[in-house]
């Protein structure tokens, strides 16, 4: 090994690059702009390293030092790219593991920068049209999911699979991702979704489901169900009545003895124990008996699920 690399620096060397050497580099063209097409030779990985810290320049950036960043990075694998791009302790550990690795006169801010240049920019979201609305509808509506599990028809809904036939179909060349897919379902299409006024009963379960289980939007929409007819809130629906009960929240003198997620400071808790004392009060003024707390951890919220699947049938056989 050449003179200028000390055996510490080899190990480390050849840990990066065997990193390197295992990743899926067409799939990471589709998100970088990569100043590469294929793995180098241990050689000229080695080589590169040696040119870059012989010749570091503080205040711009050469191309083998580009290229070096890049290798560096991709070796940190998809988990450790995700993790970067969060502003959190294992993410800044991340970059000071970068930044040692480079062994270059450059700061932790500067290699963040330089790696954002490399991010290809996601191309701008197309609106729905009335077409492909109908044409998803009918993919999720009218296809057999029967030999899914019920967790997976509640979880996943096979989107993947749902994406890759809708870009199919789809005739004017917008392709859509499972995300977008799922979002447009659960968001505007599906016909289980609720859209009613709230009630005050339909409030104070929210809000002790909220209490209970924190930011687990997904699940309090699935829970909160039951007291609908099963017809559910979207997660957009439930975040914006949170944030209007939260507004309208009196907390002087609240008083609650159960406990409650960590997911609410201590400000925002009383703030949602006041909005409960509030509502319950108002409902005991219009109903002689006062609302009764439902004991949450014995609903089979399973059967839930199966029952909401069970009922979307029926509307596509009615619809028909």
């Amino acid at each position: 090994m050449h003179s200028s690399i000390s055996e510490t620096e080899d190990d480390s060397l050849y840990q990066i690059y065997k990193n390197l050497s295992s990743v899926n580099l067409q799939r990471l063209m589709s998100r970088m702009t990569l100043f590469f097409n294929k793995i180098p030779s241990y050689e000229s990985f080695t080589q590169l390293y040696r040119t870059v810290s012989q010749n570091a320049n503080q205040d711009t950036w050469t191309t083998d030092e580009e290229l070096l960043l890049q290798y560096v990075i991709i070796s940190l694998k998809e988990t450790g790219l995700k993790v970067m791009k969060q502003q959190q302790p294992q993410g800044f550990q991340l970059w000071q593991q970068v930044q040692t690795q480079m062994s270059i006169k450059k700061s932790n801010k500067a290699m963040r920068c330089k790696y954002k240049e490399f991010i290809k920019k996601s191309p701008q979201r197309q609106q729905w049209t009335q077409k492909e609305d109908q044409m998803l509808y009918n993919l999720i509506m009218y296809q057999d999911y029967s030999k899914s599990s019920e967790t997976d028809f509640k979880m996943k809904k096979k989107w993947r699979l749902i994406a890759n036939q809708f870009n199919i179909l789809n005739e004017n060349g917008e392709t859509r991702s499972p995300k977008q897919c799922r979002e447009r379902w659960s968001n505007k299409l599906d016909p289980q979704i609720n859209r009613d006024q709230w009630s005050v009963q339909e409030e104070i379960y929210f809000i002790q489901l909220l209490l209970q289980f924190g930011k687990k939007w997904a699940d309090i929409s699935l829970k909160l169900s039951s007291q609908t007819n099963f017809r559910r809130r979207t997660e957009f629906s439930l975040k914006h009545r949170y944030k209007c009960l939260q507004r309208q929240s009196n907390y002087n003198d609240v008083q609650y003895n159960e406990e409650y997620s960590t997911d609410w400071t201590f400000k925002q808790s009383r703030a949602l124990i006041g909005k409960l004392q509030q509502l319950q009060s108002q409902f005991n003024k219009i109903n002689s008996n006062s609302y009764k707390i439902r004991n949450i951890e014995n609903m089979n919220f399973e059967s839930i699920a199966i029952i909401c699947k069970k009922k979307i049938k029926i509307l596509a056989s009615a619809s028909l």
